[in-house]
């Protein structure tokens, strides 16, 4: 899900002004206390910068309504898990207990979050999930997902690469300690076969990043396509390997993977060049006299170029002040829940998208190709 803020802010303004044009009655908080919204994700560690992208998109939008005089009463919080599972409930128990949160905008990955279900149920406080995208997500009722989960993804890779690439023979590279590469590389998989095509799976957790020897398997048998639903570091080792080999098959990536190269792995960017990639949006957007006043904005006040990681903290806290300014004046935790699971056709800064009564977002899916450090546009699916 990645490409640079320069070019992700265009419709933002746009989406902002259209917002406050809306029919809808501005919000009239009485209370002499704020609304206190909490930020949960990886503030250090590893995914680091990955964590502070998403809070630097949530932080900009809520400032800049704040300055346009609307939202005084929102305060933002945060709290760091480290993207770790074994720290996660800690951390959002913090934000819950001390910081008395009415809801949450939660930037850790799926395996992190699905340890946070039964913290969601027990507290009943909403949680925006602002990256995760394993279905099981949200079992919760508490939590709601920006993005298209991870059975939507993989069924229309798998429909893409048979249906419209004309390929019918794949290898599927995965790792199941990971629960999102997991199901990505389960629901291609299913679906690739049950549309007629034959399908290979390797499991790095079983053979590490050493995967030479399938890998040589696979250009023997002339397979001319691998999907790939993994961390930056593995995709970037395995193309490694290909290219020792000198097998060159098209290959597939997750949502992501751009922008945890750009995060970490800037020097490495070269490597997943020519690459397909499932995603939210696109470099091939309209931009407008809007969007190019709010980018010198953002550049002007912020220390960072930005990441489309700051793209879905944006677009999230939109969401969530959406959500405060309907309640008007009943912000709590079982109101702005109830207006999150009902969220239709909101406009995001990709287009609209609606989050349904199980928390689940439908939005438009990009496939690209990835050329020069850019996602182009290949299709739009709905």
């Amino acid at each position: 899900m990645q490409i640079r803020l320069l070019n992700i802010f265009c419709l933002l303004i746009l989406s902002i002004l259209l917002a406050a044009c809306s029919d809808e009655k501005k919000a009239d908080h009485t209370s002499a206390d704020p609304v206190v919204i909490g930020f949960l994700g990886p503030l250090t560690g590893q995914d680091e910068t990955r964590g502070k992208d998403y809070l630097q998109g949530c932080r900009f939008i809520l400032d800049k309504v704040q300055k346009e005089g609307n939202f005084k009463f929102i305060e933002l919080v945060t709290s760091d898990d480290q993207n770790n599972p074994t720290k996660v409930r800690e951390s959002f128990r913090k934000l819950v207990e001390q910081e008395k949160v009415s809801a949450v905008l939660a930037a850790s990955d799926s395996r992190t979050m699905l340890n946070l279900l039964e913290s969601a149920d027990q507290y009943e406080i909403p949680i925006l999930s602002l990256s995760a995208t394993h279905p099981e997500i949200t079992e919760s009722p508490f939590i709601s997902q920006l993005l298209f989960d991870d059975i939507t993804q993989g069924t229309v890779a798998a429909l893409y690469v048979i249906d419209e690439m004309l390929i019918d023979s794949v290898a599927v590279i995965k790792d199941s300690r990971d629960p999102h590469s997991d199901m990505l590389a389960a629901t291609f998989t299913k679906k690739f076969i049950q549309s007629g095509g034959k399908s290979e799976v390797i499991d790095i957790a079983k053979f590490g990043l050493t995967l030479e020897a399938e890998l040589r398997s696979f250009k023997a048998n002339h397979i001319p396509f691998l999907y790939l639903p993994m961390n930056a570091e593995e995709v970037i080792e395995t193309v490694k390997t290909l290219r020792k080999i000198g097998y060159k098959p098209q290959m597939m990536v997750s949502d992501g993977l751009l922008g945890q190269i750009y995060d970490r792995f800037h020097k490495n960017i070269d490597d997943i060049d020519g690459m397909f990639a499932t995603d939210v949006s696109s470099i091939d957007l309209i931009s407008s006299a809007f969007g190019k006043e709010l980018i010198e904005e953002f550049q002007e006040k912020m220390d960072q170029t930005g990441t489309s990681f700051t793209l879905a903290g944006a677009e999230g806290m939109m969401i969530m002040l959406n959500a405060a300014k309907r309640c008007a004046g009943n912000e709590t935790p079982e109101c702005i829940n109830t207006i999150l699971h009902s969220t239709s056709n909101f406009q995001g800064v990709f287009g609209k998208l609606t989050i349904n009564k199980e928390g689940k977002a439908e939005r438009a899916i990009y496939i690209s190709q990835i050329n020069n450090g850019y996602m182009h546009v290949v299709v739009k699916v709905y």
